[in-house]
């Protein structure tokens, strides 16, 4: 039995579409990388600033498989209370959760899709 193994050209062609989404995110002003730093802040690739998660509006936007990683990525909005936008790419759904004065959980998890 043969195995299929994509090129290098079937690979580009295939992560074509993750490129564009990300490209049409740029376009809409959602401009800045963010990753995350540990559970509980991420940070801006372009700026030194580190934002704590309850601070964010993180939003799940499409869920694309990337061929080099061998994943699929979840691409998410962000946005800061001080203004900043950007994209959050991750191999999972952002999930953030703290414990309130009352000891009951408040989810700060955005996962409805976008128009974006």
């Amino acid at each position: 039995m043969q195995e299929h193994v994509l090129s290098i050209t079937d690979v580009r062609l295939i992560n074509r579409e993750l490129t564009r989404r990300l490209i049409k995110l740029h376009a809409s002003g959602y401009d800045l990388d963010f990753f995350m730093c540990d559970k509980k802040n991420i940070n801006c690739s372009q700026c030194p600033e580190n934002f704590p998660c309850e601070s964010i509006t993180v939003n799940l936007v499409d869920q694309i498989y990337d061929f080099f990683g061998n994943c699929y990525k979840y691409v998410h909005t962000v946005e800061t209370s001080c203004g900043k936008k950007g994209i959050l790419l991750l191999e999972g759904i952002y999930r953030f959760s703290v414990t309130t004065a009352t000891n009951k959980p408040a989810s700060y998890s955005h996962l409805l899709k976008s128009d974006i």
